[in-house]
């Protein structure tokens, strides 16, 4: 036959329970790519699992065109659930930031450069054999928790994201729908929290903290790019950056604070 047909569909079951379907159909033609439809639908499945994050997804995506060359995305994923957690140390296999100059690298750090310098020699030699165009739109009405490192926060928002598999384009913002943030023995509640996406994989961050420390009431804002991001700090009444840092992290006036907390 020159297609297969999966008209009646194929279903699996995710490790949580959660269902998936496929069905559709694939014309068997090497020279154009395999040209086909797919569709895959998906229910409460869990997809995403790691030892930094865990995601439950609704699924609603049609897969059409050159199936093995540069098919089309397109449809709707509802996040269920999403549970990100801050590690307390970063993985090893983090790349060093773009940009970033090194003196004197330990062994680590020279091995990672050598291997990312040795990758990006390989660039500009053609694109992709497989590159999907997207049309996605992704929801999380509200279940996106992050924790670690003190925090704990939940968000919720939509992103529509198009481009490439290779060069993705997402637009959209998730927003905070509460929050708090540990610092040494003061709590400092969230009063607002954007991430925003502007055609770019690097969030904007719009975070706002507040709290009560030793008679002042302390504003912690973070700003700008998620990989470079800008702190203030501001205080009610006005009081200097040095004094601010004392009452924030030892609830207490400078004058106050012992030698080795100084």
């Amino acid at each position: 036959p020159d297609q297969v047909r999966g008209d009646e569909g194929c279903d699996a079951t995710a490790r949580n329970g959660g269902r998936l379907s496929a069905s559709g159909r694939v014309r068997l033609d090497p020279g154009a790519g395999f040209p086909g439809e797919i569709r895959l639908a998906g229910q409460n499945a869990e997809l995403i699992r790691s030892s930094l994050a865990t995601a439950v997804l609704n699924l609603n995506m049609t897969l059409s065109g050159a199936l093995a060359q540069n098919p089309r995305v397109a449809g709707r994923v509802d996040i269920v659930s999403a549970d990100v957690t801050v590690p307390g140390q970063l993985p090893g296999s983090l790349q060093p930031l773009p940009g970033t100059k090194h003196r004197n690298p330990d062994r680590t750090t020279r091995a990672r450069l050598a291997q990312k310098a040795k990758q990006e020699g390989k660039g500009g030699r053609g694109a992709a054999a497989f590159d999907a165009a997207l049309d996605l739109t992704v929801n999380a009405p509200g279940r996106i928790s992050i924790s670690g490192r003190g925090l704990n926060a939940e968000l919720g928002g939509s992103l529509r994201v198009t481009g490439t598999l290779t060069k993705p384009v997402p637009t959209g913002a998730f927003s905070l729908r509460r929050g708090t943030f540990l610092v040494v023995s003061n709590t400092l509640d969230f009063t607002k929290g954007n991430l925003t996406f502007a055609g770019d994989l690097t969030p904007e961050l719009d975070f706002e903290a507040n709290t009560n420390a030793a008679g002042a009431a302390i504003r912690v804002a973070i700003s700008g790019p998620a990989n470079n991001p800008s702190f203030s700090f501001t205080s009610s009444p006005d009081l200097p950056q040095d004094e601010i840092l004392s009452r924030l992290l030892f609830n207490s006036p400078s004058g106050q604070i012992s030698p080795f907390q100084s």
